[in-house]
């Protein structure tokens, strides 16, 4: 694990933690997760991941700290994304999502009644919670804002059964394409399902890093070595 920990800022987090969410595994994660919070560059998925291994693990003490401590505590506001990750408007909208907490279904049919930009970072933010309760139909989601088929509209008639109504633009895509780095952490506990994601973000020429082309390498790999046994 040390090896990994001085990977830290130059190597996505993500392509470690998919390599050790095993049980046996665990205090190797803790090891490089409170590593990351020692360096200031957890997200408030790292710093919940961290807090589930220490409940894993029974350490109910490190547990409460971590929520006592999250730097990202009592942020509720979301700012749209930009494919390229800037941010549009600052138009506030986890309120009303936060509103539909109780019901995963809601919020996520909440998020796609928002355009593209808002629908990313609220997937950003709200995704891994999603993923626990929703994970193929937050992963459809995902799936059409990288592949530059998401659409609102396109949502809204499929789900009334009515043909589409919205033409695309003239490259043939409903949005820009978004990187499927931003939305990572929100399938961080399914690398099956991530691994399936990462696959049709290749076939269909999605913005896919080094890092999580070979993190999809890997994940195919291990697939397969866990078949054989």
């Amino acid at each position: 694990m040390d090896q990994y920990i001085f990977t830290i800022g130059s190597l996505e987090s993500s392509h470690v933690i998919f390599r050790f969410l095993d049980a046996p595994k665990i205090p190797l994660l803790v090891k490089y997760l409170e590593a990351l919070r020692a360096q200031r560059l957890q997200s408030t998925v790292h710093d919940e991941l961290l807090r589930t291994c220490y409940l894993k693990l029974n350490d109910h003490e490190s547990a409460g700290k971590i929520i006592l401590s999250s730097p990202n505590a009592g942020d509720g506001g979301v700012v749209p994304l930009n494919p390229d990750g800037s941010e549009v408007s600052t138009v506030s909208i986890s309120r009303n999502l936060l509103a539909c907490a109780d019901d995963p279904s809601e919020m996520l049919a909440a998020i796609c009644s928002l355009e593209a930009p808002e629908a990313a970072q609220a997937l950003v933010s709200h995704g891994p919670m999603l993923a626990r309760s929703l994970a193929r139909e937050t992963a459809g989601v995902v799936i059409a804002l990288c592949d530059g088929t998401y659409s609102p509209t396109a949502l809204a008639d499929a789900a009334a059964g009515r043909s589409a109504s919205q033409q695309n633009r003239d490259d043939g895509l409903m949005c820009e394409k978004y990187p499927i780095c931003i939305f990572a952490n929100s399938f961080m506990e399914n690398p099956k399902l991530f691994r399936l994601i990462l696959s049709h973000c290749r076939r269909n020429e999605c913005i896919l890093t080094p890092t999580l082309r070979r993190t999809l390498l890997e994940l195919t790999l291990d697939e397969w070595n866990a078949a054989k046994e």
